[in-house]
């Protein structure tokens, strides 16, 4: 008879001291599964994400609004992206900027300065004018305000000579609603230079 099919035993048990004897019932343990197999290697790339810096609790966020970014350059900065990669590239645009909307603290000042950096690197292709809101019809309602909001206040302000003069060229407060926490807009607003 198997392990798996034993009954349930009974044997009497002696104590130690004058008691009666008490029945004790044990069965049998039952069959362990069979293990399964361990996996021959760990996914690619499993262990491989940078170190986090001092104070920063979303870095993968920080790293992901840059890839986004990035992507959102190489669709839309030459003058012969069609329509197709146009319309990809500000899906990763509209992402970059929600995603950015749930950062706060050092994470929200990486993120922001990832922006500048790409504007700096693009003013006159990704981020002119014409093309930051030519695929505007792709954002949904309030996705749309948050976009043109953040977009152009980052636009502007890269554009400025004096980073100062932001406050007299864009009113920060009322961009900063776009930020759903007091906290992300306080290191939003934090973020331009005083006058």
């Amino acid at each position: 008879m198997s392990q798996e099919t034993k009954p349930a035993q009974a044997e009497a048990v002696q104590p130690a001291t004058q008691a009666p004897a008490v029945e004790k019932t044990t069965t049998a343990a039952p069959v362990a599964a069979a293990a399964a197999p361990a996996p021959s290697q760990a996914p690619a790339g499993l262990f491989e994400s940078p170190i986090p810096s001092a104070g920063s609790d979303s870095p993968e966020r920080v790293r992901i609004i840059t890839a986004q970014l990035n992507e959102y350059v190489e669709g839309m900065g030459t003058s012969q992206a069609d329509r197709a990669k146009m319309r990809k590239s500000m899906t990763s645009a509209i992402a970059a900027v929600r995603l950015m909307k749930t950062l706060s603290g050092p994470d929200l000042v990486k993120a922001l300065d990832a922006m500048v950096a790409a504007i700096k690197a693009c003013s006159n292709g990704a981020f002119h004018e014409s093309r930051i809101f030519s695929q505007i019809d792709l954002i949904p309602g309030l996705e749309r305000d948050s976009y043109v909001k953040l977009v152009g206040t980052m636009v502007t302000y890269t554009k400025l000579e004096d980073k100062t003069r932001i406050h007299d060229t864009v009113s920060l407060g009322y961009i900063a609603e776009i930020f759903p926490e007091g906290v992300t807009r306080k290191s939003f607003l934090s973020y331009f230079p005083k006058k």
